[in-house]
């Protein structure tokens, strides 16, 4: 079954879109009415650059709880989905940018009682409370099939009320920068109803402390490999700051130790593509073999190599399993 037949299927079975039939002329009035929106931004607009969060103006609005949003009256949400933990595609207008964090997945409907209500009326509410929260539009333009073709459709089937008709309609993405978080906002039609996706991404806080050169060396002794607290930016092979002092721990039992040879092996959970987390995985590896020879150390001693997901030492069916799942081993050769 193709990626768009799958969620096209999931999207007419929820309970709200029977509701929602009645209303169809108002549905394509409104789609037509966003195209033409895309049609004049398009002409008017020069070719996109890649995004870069680091120039979204930050906002000192209060958001409250996640997601921040309350409905106004008249409006529900269904086949809601909530998670502490997962990794989410949000288009910024050229490609997908992948957030670790928070997630809330949901679509909004009319109550049957209200009679009144459509997509446009509820589309133009989420927009003000967002941009009320210092939310910046980044992209509202149609994805790609290709682009889409790259969201796991495992991915797509769970989430399918959050992401709505992403094959047939435009889609609006904001973001919330603050010092401390990061809100993400996507707004998609399907139907006469809107999709909602917000994430909340977060600074990682570490509370793993680095492992001694010494401690290190004991437990190659022992097991012939120990797994680091290395950290990476979020979907990147980017090693974070915080991880210098266990790189320099590393450094120093390779020093202490001329004749210590390691692989540098690479592992992620199982969220997301299983080609992309295995790329993934082999490109931070290949990041602290050069972090590890810019110290000093031979290249001629040390080989990288990412294994993805495939060898997982917990379960990734909860948050726990699946962070110990993401880690950097060191290997006696």
């Amino acid at each position: 079954m193709k990626t768009s037949t799958l969620l096209r299927t999931a999207i007419l079975c929820m309970p709200f879109i029977f509701a929602a039939c009645s209303k169809t002329e108002q549905a394509e009035t409104s789609k037509t009415e966003i195209q033409q929106e895309d049609t004049t931004q398009a002409a008017e607009t020069a070719p996109a650059q890649a995004f870069d969060i680091s120039k979204i103006p930050l906002s000192t609005a209060t958001l409250g709880d996640f997601p921040y949003i309350s409905l106004p009256d008249g409006y529900i949400y269904q086949n809601t989905e909530q998670r502490n933990f997962e990794r989410v595609p949000f288009w910024t207008g050229q490609q997908l940018e992948w957030v670790e964090g928070k997630l809330f997945s949901s679509g909004i409907t009319s109550k049957p009682e209200y009679k009144e209500g459509n997509y446009l009326e509820i589309q133009r509410n989420l927009e003000s409370v967002i941009k009320d929260l210092g939310g910046v539009e980044i992209a509202n333009s149609q994805i790609p099939k290709d682009i889409i073709e790259k969201i796991p459709k495992d991915f797509q089937v769970q989430y399918y009320a959050g992401l709505g008709d992403i094959f047939n309609y435009p889609t609006k993405t904001y973001v919330v920068r603050q010092e401390d978080k990061t809100a993400w906002f996507q707004l998609t039609q399907s139907g006469n109803y809107i999709s909602l996706m917000v994430a909340e991404s977060k600074p990682l806080n570490v509370t793993a402390k680095a492992l001694t050169s010494s401690a290190l060396k004991q437990s190659l002794d022992q097991d012939n490999k120990v797994s680091v607290q290395i950290n990476f930016a979020t979907d990147k092979a980017e090693i974070l700051p915080d991880s210098q002092d266990q790189i320099e721990q590393i450094v120093a039992l390779l020093k202490d130790n001329p004749d210590l040879k390691l692989g540098i092996y690479g592992h992620t959970d199982n969220t997301g593509d299983a080609a992309h987390n295995l790329k993934l995985s082999d490109q931070r590896a290949q990041s602290v073999v050069s972090a590890l020879t810019k110290a000093g150390i031979e290249s001629n001693r040390l080989t990288a190599k990412g294994f993805g997901d495939t060898q997982p030492v917990a379960n990734n069916s909860n948050e726990d399993g699946k962070a110990k799942n993401r880690r950097v081993e060191l290997v006696k050769l």
